[in-house]
């Protein structure tokens, strides 16, 4: 199964690999992730060989960087200590990882393999070839890369990377990538300090892996142009050119688009972001499953939102949209994706769902209209283009929405604590409290569908009235 790397002669070979007490099948899998993980690293970034130790200086205690890089991290920790000194906080900031060889990271790699192979069996058992097949190597590396750095291509291995670590109140917040603990990481005092100071000390995130802690020393140069942002302007030009045909409607994410075509990322304040290769895969399936629609008729796909700042409450939710993880559709083959006509958001949830390329995502499902004080209070405030709602207080639904609430087809809402998140968190399960039976038989069928091209929707929650939202899970 295993293919040798000929033409990266200078990558780790995959035969330094070993998995004890796997079968040789599994090693042989393992071997191919690996050198499948090598080609789209090296598809972006040069392998970086051991540095010279002449170019490296101690940050702290044992962790080295490149010099500059030091020199700047020495700053940001500084004044990250002295801020939680001057707030009188309980709060102790540290380092736990830096410049690490890259015969360091093939055993880290190598070390995490099982746990990424076990979090993915169910996945890949469903896909083409199997669980040890072509599609699932393909799919298997695409997650190892979302959580650690090929050996070589790391920018720990490059000197420029620092991953931090943080106590609150003796407690050690875990640097682990499983969900809740990345959402617990965001949760804390440093990571709300770092999004606003660290680009003041030349650290940035790494945008295509979710590691709220690994931090990278970009210091300011002139744009390299890679490979995966030649593949982002490219399809941003795709979109805008359909935009100017009447295919899609970008609205409020035109100058995204734009200067994602002009730069292959979107930068809002101090954060830029890169899309991930799933994200942009998504919007030009999206795109290619979109007619021209008849002359005077209005685009039959609209972008609602792409790229959303991180909000400043470090409480707040902060989502996919932040990380180039979700978008949200208002509109998909012609059928408005909004709650007042909730037949037609039905038949534009299903044509999204049935053009989703291969890949893992959750589904943010349209909720109901509330008419109940509180809801319709928060929906007026926060819908007001869609004139559902006659002035209050309490606002009350106007007469020909007071229906609505009872037309829902999705899943059910009774208050605020319901919507955000998934009622079970398992697709199977929540599609069997879909209220609507027509809807639920529907949904099975495109779920299904989608499952075996390889798309694998993880789970569904009620978000919002005028979108589907659509983020990136693998």
């Amino acid at each position: 199964m295993s293919a040798t790397l000929d033409y990266l002669p200078e990558a780790l070979p995959a035969t330094d690999l070993y998995w004890p007490g796997a079968s040789a099948e599994q090693l042989d899998f393992m071997r191919a992730v690996y050198e499948a993980h090598v080609a789209r690293s090296a598809a972006r970034h040069s392998f970086v060989p051991d540095v010279d130790p002449a170019e490296l200086a101690p940050i702290e205690g044992r962790f080295l960087a490149r010099t500059a890089a030091a020199t700047a991290c020495q700053g940001l920790l500084a004044a990250a200590r002295a801020a939680s000194r001057g707030q009188g906080l309980p709060i102790t900031v540290g380092l736990t990882s830096a410049y690490r060889p890259a015969s360091q990271q093939l055993r880290i790699w190598q070390d995490n393999f099982p746990t990424y192979y076990q979090e993915t069996r169910d996945l890949r058992r469903h896909l083409a070839g199997g669980a040890h097949g072509a599609e699932a190597t393909q799919r298997l590396a695409a997650y190892v890369g979302q959580r650690v750095g090929a050996p070589g291509f790391s920018n720990h291995n490059n000197g420029l990377a620092i991953d931090l670590g943080v106590q609150e109140n003796g407690v050690r917040i875990q640097n682990r990538t499983q969900p809740p603990h990345t959402a617990r990481w965001r949760q804390t005092w440093l990571w709300s300090w770092l999004t606003t100071n660290a680009a003041r000390f030349g650290y940035y995130q790494n945008t295509h892996i979710d590691e709220p802690w690994h931090w990278e020393y970009r210091p300011a140069s002139p744009p390299v142009v890679t490979e995966a942002t030649a593949e982002a302007t490219e399809i941003a030009a795709e979109l805008l050119h359909a935009a100017q045909a009447g295919r899609v409607s970008l609205g409020g994410v035109q100058q995204q688009v734009k200067q994602l075509a002009q730069t292959g990322s979107i930068t809002s304040g101090d954060t830029t972001t890169e899309l991930s290769d799933n994200l942009l895969a998504l919007l030009q399936a999206l795109l290619a499953a979109t007619p021209q629609p008849a002359g005077g008729q209005r685009p039959p796909f609209e972008l609602l939102s792409l790229v959303r700042p991180r909000p400043k409450k470090k409480t707040a939710r902060i989502g996919k949209h932040p990380l180039g993880r979700a978008v949200d559709i208002s509109r998909f083959a012609g059928f408005d994706i909004v709650m007042t006509n909730p037949g037609r958001a039905l038949q534009g949830v299903l044509a999204v769902i049935g053009a989703l390329p291969a890949g893992t995502y959750a589904l943010g499902l349209p909720r109901p209209v509330r008419a109940d004080a509180i809801g319709a209070d928060t929906d007026n405030r926060n819908y007001p283009q869609l004139g559902l709602y006659q002035p209050g207080p309490p606002p009350t639904l106007k007469p020909q929405y007071q229906d609505l609430p009872a037309q829902n087809v999705f899943l059910p809402v009774r208050d605020e604590t319901d919507i955000n998140k998934s009622p079970t968190g398992s697709v199977t399960r929540d599609l069997a409290l879909i209220v609507d039976a027509t809807a639920q038989t529907l949904l099975r069928q495109a779920v299904a569908e989608a499952r075996q091209r390889g798309a694998i929707i993880r789970f569904l929650f009620p978000d919002a009235l005028n979108h589907l939202h659509v983020h990136i899970e693998d």
